[in-house]
């Protein structure tokens, strides 16, 4: 059966958004893909929730994929042990999904945070999660 509403008009009814959420996770999971629905904070859920992951000590690499690069500060942030933790950010595509020319970001979480907490050491500067 074809569709006969956008996709704007059917996620704006929170019933809809709601529905589908569940049907995707139950998918996902069906196929193997651990997914986490999130309540409230959903950028924290977000990066927290692949630190866990990262940390089980299974040894196996997890990428965030997000357009959103702020999350990268949230993953540089918050602590992990886990060496195997990487922010992807996608370049963006032209027409009919030709490549731009704006590239993809790829960053590994362990060396930007031992590139930073050298920079801060050798100027003096220390940056507190909590300070304004």
């Amino acid at each position: 059966m074809p569709l006969t509403v956008t996709q704007n008009l059917f996620l704006a009814n929170s019933t809809n958004k709601t529905r589908f959420i569940e049907l995707l996770s139950r998918l996902l999971n069906d196929g193997g893909i651990q997914t986490t629905v999130a309540d409230k904070d959903a950028d924290r859920l977000t990066v927290q929730t692949p630190i866990d992951v990262a940390d089980d000590g299974e040894n196996k690499k997890v990428f965030v994929v997000r357009e959103d690069t702020y999350l990268l500060v949230l993953l540089v942030g918050l602590p992990s042990s886990s060496q195997n933790l990487y922010f992807w950010k996608p370049g963006r595509s032209g027409a009919a999904g030709l490549p731009r020319k704006s590239r993809a970001l790829c960053a590994h979480i362990y060396r930007l945070r031992l590139y930073f907490s050298r920079f801060w050491k050798r100027h003096g500067t220390h940056v507190s999660p909590n300070s304004d």
